[in-house]
């Protein structure tokens, strides 16, 4: 009698046992590809923002940097004729 039940009770736990192990290696395939997803999600984000920064980098830093060393060069012309012209006036006097 009490191999018996022992037996049974065996048999319904070990089919509850695997019932969970495939409920347990679902949900983790499960969320095994949704996080895959997500991570093909953000790598395509991060190529979307680097192109971008790219191109602004192209179409507007660029641009801007050669902007400031030709002001850069003015300045210096500027600087050297005013610096020039000073050292007139001071002999002048």
């Amino acid at each position: 009698m009490i191999e018996t039940i022992r037996d049974i009770v065996f048999i319904i736990f070990f089919s509850l046992g695997t019932l969970v192990g495939l409920v347990v290696l679902i949900a983790t395939f499960l969320v095994a590809r949704t996080a895959l997803r997500v991570l093909r999600s953000a790598g395509r984000t991060v190529e979307n923002v680097r192109t971008l920064t790219d191109t602004a980098v192209e179409k507007v830093g660029k641009p801007l940097a050669s902007g400031s060393s030709i002001a850069y060069g003015a300045g210096s012309v500027l600087g050297f004729i005013t610096g020039f012209g000073r050292k007139r006036r001071k002999k002048d006097s």
